[in-house]
């Protein structure tokens, strides 16, 4: 019994311990700046945007044009908090004002 003990310890031991000798292997995988970069296409990139971007519901329309009932949130709620990266901005050419764009900010 003694003896089954002391060779249990042995390989014990031994297993424990047979990871711990030999060379490692050192395997080098370059740095990432000497990769090429992959070619992006423009058909390629997404980007989260809304359409007239600063609508607001018109009191009085929705019974008339019921997909014209909704608001968007101000851009720079849209920006900060809605991820969005891309904005629609209808712009009305006005005489004696020239270009504007109307939204709320």
């Amino acid at each position: 019994m003694k003896e089954r003990a002391v060779l249990l310890t042995f390989l014990f031991l031994f297993t424990s311990l047979a990871g711990c000798f030999g060379e490692e292997e050192i395997i080098e995988t370059g740095k990432p700046e000497d990769e090429p970069l992959e070619e992006i296409r423009l058909n390629h990139l997404r980007m989260k945007g809304t359409h007239n971007s600063y609508h607001e519901k018109t009191p009085g329309v929705s019974t008339i044009t019921p997909e014209n009932n909704y608001t968007h949130a101000n851009l720079s709620i849209q920006a900060d908090r809605l991820g969005v990266r891309q904005f629609e901005l209808d712009v009305h050419y006005i005489p004696g004002m020239g270009l504007r764009v109307f939204q709320q900010i």
